[in-house]
């Protein structure tokens, strides 16, 4: 379900949305593309604008409180892109997951020094001080394992993969 799909729906315009509920029109296209988190209450004023049933109401309030959690990836947001940030959002919250990976070996999979020559040699701009980091978060992955909750995770890699040597020249 979502909010702009629903608005436009009922014919209503962000800006008269926004009238209803004092979120500027801005703002409301940010609510819409799921860039501005939103208060319980400002929550609740959308919702009735837009004449949602009380399920609705009910998916999109544990919806807004998934989205006030701090997720262990958080730590890292400054080391990654949005996009790769929302990937492990994703990775984070799937099912099963498989991957084709026939150069190397898939980054959940890999040894804390697998991991840390990978990132030393894979980018020129990733500053010294961002490689343990990038190892940390690289190996937080694996948590998606193992534990109460395993991924179901299925990979193909070449057998080259796990024999070619990594090298880092300094």
């Amino acid at each position: 379900m979502r909010l702009r799909e629903r608005r436009e729906q009922l014919g209503l315009t962000a800006a008269a949305v926004g009238r209803q509920t004092g979120i500027g029109g801005n703002n409301m296209s940010s609510i819409e593309v799921a860039k501005r988190k939103l208060t319980a209450a400002k929550l609740d004023e959308l919702a009735h604008v837009h004449e949602l049933s009380d399920d609705e109401r009910t998916e999109l309030e544990q919806l807004r409180t998934q989205a006030e959690r701090r997720e262990w990836w958080d730590d890292y947001s400054r080391l990654y892109s949005e996009d790769f940030l929302r990937f492990l959002g994703l990775e984070a919250g799937a099912a099963a997951i498989r991957e084709y990976a026939p150069e190397t070996v898939p980054g959940p999979l890999q040894t804390e020094d697998y991991a840390r020559a990978m990132i030393r040699g894979g980018s020129p701009y990733i500053k010294p001080v961002d490689v343990s980091p990038r190892v940390e978060s690289r190996l937080a992955r694996q948590s998606r394992l193992h534990g109460p909750d395993p991924v179901n995770a299925a990979t193909t890699s070449r057998s080259t993969s796990c024999r070619t040597p990594l090298v880092h020249i300094r």
